[in-house]
């Protein structure tokens, strides 16, 4: 079968030469199975300077290595098996509803099994046109371990839109966490400066430092627990793994954090009420439609285990919720019952959650 036209195409750096041409795709194609991209190579999909050329060709700096694929095959695999929920899609934009344990994107040991391979499977032509160049329509991204609502684009116009968005913060955002230890204050921020550096392959977040940027989360108290508090956090910048390591930073870490957690609360958690996973889901998204300019707001309702682990908490001894919270980060509408961890795992489905409202760009 003729190959199509090039999907990819890369120029060899001088520090590159001499590398073999496999591992120089495999670096330059993380989102793909190494296993495709080796099939590839031995079928002479992959050319040099114009040419298919064999796994074992060294590489000259200045050279052009460009990636074709047959007919219906994408680099980032298509996987109907991947669970999520759609609740809007139009021909621009579609939003959608992570559970946890689904990682947003392929990476190291993960290139079959994220968000991103099930989306392609659903809108694998309009995505694989976008590429890495546009990080395949992602304009944001959920830990793996945070369950919620998501907006990826489906053209590169609405890509470029919703990112210039999220950079002058007119998305706006409110997560639902359950964090250790009882807050005596009704509402506050955390303003602390955020990173992350790598040790030993493995990302590390940073606070404070050289490598941090400026970061803002607002919080306020929903519900009070004994030795837990169930919060509304909205942050007002992007920074990876924000939340967690705030809350975290001011001695409040989120309830089942793996990571930054505090292993006894998150046992006695556990025990006290079968929490087996980090409590923190992204409940609210807001953004400004890239083709129509009116705001879209949506809202996702907690998954039954968090529900679930609400209900054996607030069973034994209940304390009493703030007196007078500040308003919600956005106004309260008709609630859409998505349950995202009731769908089939066979292939995405409409969701039966519903847009809140839409109102006019100002």
């Amino acid at each position: 079968m003729e190959p199509a036209k090039p999907r990819r195409e890369f120029s060899v750096g001088r520090e590159e030469t001499g590398r073999i041409l496999s591992e120089f795709i495999l670096q330059r194609c993380p989102e793909a199975p190494a296993g495709f991209l080796n099939r590839l190579l031995r079928k002479g999909f992959i050319h040099v300077n114009g040419a298919p050329a064999l796994p074992g060709t060294l590489l000259s700096a200045g050279q052009r290595v460009a990636v074709t694929l047959p007919p219906g095959a994408f680099l980032v695999a298509p996987n109907r098996e991947v669970p999520f929920t759609i609740l809007h899609e139009d021909e621009h934009v579609a939003v959608v509803a992570k559970p946890a344990g689904v990682i947003t994107e392929p990476g190291i040991g993960h290139k079959l099994d994220t968000l991103l391979n099930g989306l392609m499977a659903r809108y694998g032509e309009a995505l694989d046109r976008l590429g890495p160049e546009h990080d395949f329509g992602l304009a944001h991204r959920l830990d793996k371990e945070t369950s919620g609502l998501l907006v990826v684009a489906r053209t590169a116009a609405a890509h470029s839109d919703l990112v210039a968005q999220f950079r002058r913060r007119a998305v706006e955002k409110q997560y639902v966490a359950l964090v250790s230890g009882r807050m005596e204050r009704d509402h506050g921020a955390v303003h602390a400066p955020l990173g992350r550096e790598r040790h030993g392959g493995r990302a590390v977040g940073l606070l404070d430092g050289g490598a941090t940027q400026p970061a803002t989360t607002t919080w306020r108290v929903i519900e009070r627990f004994a030795d837990a508090t169930l919060i509304a956090a909205s942050p007002k910048t992007g920074r990876w793994r924000q939340i967690r390591l705030h809350f975290q930073a001011i001695g409040h870490p989120v309830a089942g954090d793996p990571d930054h957690g505090d292993p006894e609360a998150n046992r006695r958690l556990s025990a006290q009420c079968g929490l087996e996973r980090m409590f923190l889901h992204a409940e609210r998204l807001s953004f400004i439609h890239p083709a129509t300019g009116r705001r879209m707001s949506f809202e996702l309702p907690l998954p039954k285990e968090l529900r679930a682990a609400l209900g054996r908490l607030r069973a034994p001894n209940r304390a009493p919720a703030p007196t007078a919270p500040p308003p919600r980060a956005t106004p309260r509408g008709r609630t859409g019952r998505v349950r995202p961890e009731r769908r089939a795992a066979t292939a995405p489905r409409r969701g039966r959650g519903r847009r809140r409202r839409e109102e006019g760009h100002r």
